[in-house]
């Protein structure tokens, strides 16, 4: 069965209901119907919210999901990592996992990236990236669905899948990908 990723884009176009809302909602559909397996990821919870805050528990992000609808999506937890994860939705790393983590980084914003001390705003956002990504691949999922075109510039997108990303597409490319209804 087709598995697909969605990373924390997909969840701004329903609630925003953005262009590419019915396409995520199209991938729900088929998850509902049993025609593909689509994913959310934890870390995603961890997003900077609107005013640069971020949420105190997991279930703030719980009750976005459900106004979203898409709560009843599986979720793919991610590396703890401390003053950014929710315990009990996250697992504790192993090297091999950290250096997965490390490799998606490099290629995603660059060895001389940003730190948690010196942009921890910047940082947040480039962490829910990479675990973003590194769920995607750790899970072994065909499709990582996003808008952000960060994950599909010329530069990154090869690497990618060299890592066992597979495929990266926009939730409308995906949406054509899906497995018709019987």
């Amino acid at each position: 069965m087709l598995a697909l990723t969605l990373d924390n884009c997909c969840i701004i176009d329903v609630l925003e209901d953005s262009p590419g809302r019915p396409h995520v909602e199209a991938l729900v559909a088929a998850h509902r119907e049993g025609r593909a397996s689509v994913y959310i990821v934890t870390s995603t919870a961890s997003e900077l919210l609107r005013d640069r805050t971020t949420r105190e528990n997991f279930s703030g992000f719980l009750d976005v999901l459900r106004k979203a609808g898409i709560d009843d999506l599986p979720q793919l937890p991610t590396p703890a990592i401390l003053d950014f994860s929710y315990l009990d939705h996250c697992v504790l790393a192993s090297d091999a996992m950290s250096s997965l983590v490390d490799e998606i980084r490099a290629i995603l914003f660059g060895r001389n990236e940003v730190t948690y001390a010196s942009d921890p705003v910047k940082w947040r956002n480039h962490t829910c990236d990479v675990l973003a990504i590194w769920a995607h691949i750790s899970a072994g999922n065909e499709i990582f669905v996003t808008t952000d075109r960060n994950f599909r510039r010329a530069t990154k997108l090869p690497r990618l899948v060299a890592l066992g990303a597979n495929t990266i597409l926009t939730p409308a490319a995906a949406a054509t990908r899906l497995p018709v209804r019987a």
